[in-house]
């Protein structure tokens, strides 16, 4: 990327457009990212507080406030002047660049461009990020810690998403049959059945008393295979719909989170300190503190019935494609 393209402008921002429909984990990727490319180019960060999706989430002012006191650290950068905001593409397309403007730039811009960045410079950014952002979070008060937690996320269908059929594989809806060997119900409860199993396993010892807390909109019942793979020595909690917030806040302090396919988890694993677990083919890159979940396909299975998996799961992989 040649800085010079934004030498001339006064800063950078993201404001989602009015009519969005996305959730918080989108909404706060984009800020997230427009306030690493300010410092890349170190230019001035402007924030703006953004409005929710109501179709996402009961009680909307109460999470949007307590949201706000997560992401304090941002409100140093608010601004009391009008500011004159320009967006990426129209700025690009004109070849203009003014003095006094603020860039707004979506997500997917400001992504492209730190991520095809040196890695040990945009290391050094997120770093530079996780500090300014736990400084000012030291003084809150966190789920108490007797246990050791490990936190994991299982996104499902929610009323608020806008699509629910084959094409949301990315978003890979738990409780959704894709008609994939390796993207169905059956196998997304062995597969984090099984991470979490070689976690308690290769990670720690008896002598831990060790608490999963499941974070998800599926409902109980949907979660009863998965809970009964799982090793009896875990104590499991439930939380389903939990606020927001509560719920990101345990993202950021467990001892260990397995995200999932989903910006919400995501951005916990680019502010977390400590280690985090996500499978593998996410469509944004993996932070340094992230490990791949190994697949479980063929585990358990002779060399033979392997073959045919193999060639099973590839068939419907090419036949998905053509049709979606």
């Amino acid at each position: 990327m040649d800085k010079n393209i934004f030498r001339d402008i006064k800063g950078i921002t993201y404001v989602p457009n009015r009519d969005h429909k996305e959730g918080v984990g989108s909404i706060y990727q984009g800020i997230l990212f427009a306030f690493l490319l300010s410092r890349y180019l170190k230019k001035k960060f402007i924030y703006y507080e953004p409005s929710f999706y109501k179709g996402h989430y009961k009680n909307i002012d109460e999470i949007s406030t307590r949201w706000f006191i997560i992401f304090k650290f941002l409100n140093k950068y608010k601004s009391e002047e009008c500011e004159h905001i320009e967006s990426y593409n129209n700025i690009i397309k004109k070849n203009i660049f003014d003095k006094e403007t603020i860039i707004n730039i979506e997500f997917s811009d400001s992504y492209n461009i730190l991520i095809n960045l040196d890695r040990q410079i945009l290391d050094k950014l997120i770093n530079d990020l996780r500090v300014e952002f736990w400084s000012d979070l030291k003084d809150l008060n966190f789920f108490p810690r007797k246990k050791y937690i490990l936190a994991i996320h299982l996104r499902d269908l929610n009323n608020g998403d806008v699509v629910i059929d084959k094409k949301s594989l990315p978003w890979q809806y738990f409780s959704y049959d894709y008609k994939l060997i390796d993207n169905n119900y059956d196998y997304y409860c062995k597969l984090y059945s099984s991470c979490i199993n070689n976690i308690l396993n290769t990670n720690l010892n008896d002598k831990f008393d060790i608490e999963l807390h499941i974070h998800t909109n599926a409902n109980a019942k949907t979660l009863g295979p998965l809970i009964k793979k799982i090793d009896k020595r875990i104590d499991v909690k439930l939380y389903i719909n939990a606020p927001v917030d509560i719920t990101f806040l345990d993202f950021l302090t467990a001892d260990l989170l397995i995200a999932y396919h989903s910006s919400f988890s995501w951005i916990a694993t680019l502010l977390r300190v400590e280690p985090s677990f996500l499978r593998n083919k996410f469509r944004h890159i993996y932070f340094k503190n992230t490990e791949i979940i190994s697949e479980v396909l063929y585990t358990q299975s002779n060399l033979f019935k392997n073959i045919l998996i193999f060639f099973k799961k590839y068939y419907y992989k090419i036949i998905f494609l053509i049709k979606y």
